[in-house]
């Protein structure tokens, strides 16, 4: 048996297969006409279906454009994310291999310190075991530093104090105290024996209390008996000259010899403690 569908579709397609005497009359033609409305009715594409099709592929096209920079900006927005996480992680490793070289550099200079100041203390105890065995000249040098030092600031003070006060009184006695010759202030025993720096550094000091010490002649005019007040200014800048250079040279042998050595008592001579 066939079909409906089929049936209409042959009835539609193919001639009328009504008896030769109907075909032409007046009854058969309407009710072949409105047997093809009913087929084509039927079989026919729905015409909602063919205006929607359009309208939702349109809609799709209008909500894709909407969307689609949204999309796209939150895509960028993770790619900068994504660069930023990165260059911080980048910076982080910089830092730290940065703050890593620092510390060793530091730990390479203190390494390097400690090296120079272990050397440098080796170095310091050799040359005072080289100076032991004339440590009396050390010792000797040092006091009459000391000595030259000390009769200088003296010196320096009352002629302060005449120049303050405009006191000639003040100012005469100590140019009366002062040095025509440098002679004597080296004791030719000393530069004989003593080591050689030892010796250089005895002439200086000499040197330093000599250029002070023979200006003072000039600051009282015997024969007018009056006192060079203006001259008296520059004795004084020239004695605190002398007096830092001659400080500077006992910081020089300071550590010339071990605390332990100077301190030693020296109550008795060296031979009262050798055998028979």
């Amino acid at each position: 048996m066939v079909s409906t569908p089929l049936r209409c579709a042959q009835l539609r397609d193919t001639p009328s297969t009504l008896p030769e005497p109907l075909r032409g009359s007046p009854r058969a033609t309407p009710a072949l006409s409105k047997l093809k409305q009913l087929v084509s009715r039927r079989f026919a594409p729905s015409n909602k279906l063919l205006e929607a099709t359009p309208r939702l592929t349109l809609r799709k096209q209008v909500c894709y454009k909407s969307i689609a920079p949204r999309l796209s900006a939150g895509v960028q927005k993770v790619k900068m994310e994504n660069l930023t996480e990165w260059l911080t992680i980048i910076s982080l490793m910089l830092t730290t291999a940065a703050l890593g070289f620092s510390a060793y550099q530091i730990r390479q200079n203190r390494q390097a310190l400690l090296k120079n100041e272990k050397s440098l203390a080796l170095s310091t105890h050799v040359r005072q075991l080289e100076t032991l065995g004339r440590m009396h000249y050390v010792i000797s040098l040092q006091v009459k530093l000391e000595d030259w030092i000390q009769k200088l600031s003296v010196d320096h003070k009352k002629l302060s104090s005449g120049i303050r006060k405009h006191d000639p009184n003040e100012i005469i006695p100590i140019s009366d105290q002062g040095l025509s010759t440098p002679k004597h202030l080296v004791e030719r025993h000393f530069a004989d024996n003593a080591p050689d720096w030892a010796v250089e550094l005895m002439f200086c000091g000499a040197s330093y209390f000599y250029n002070s010490k023979s200006t003072y002649e000039y600051l009282w005019k015997k024969k007018t008996n009056e006192v060079n007040f203006s001259y008296a200014i520059d004795v004084q800048d020239r004695i605190e000259e002398s007096i830092e250079g001659l400080k500077e040279l006992k910081l020089l042998i300071e550590n010339a010899l071990p605390a332990a050595v100077l301190n030693c008592p020296a109550s008795m001579s060296n031979d009262r403690y050798l055998g028979d």
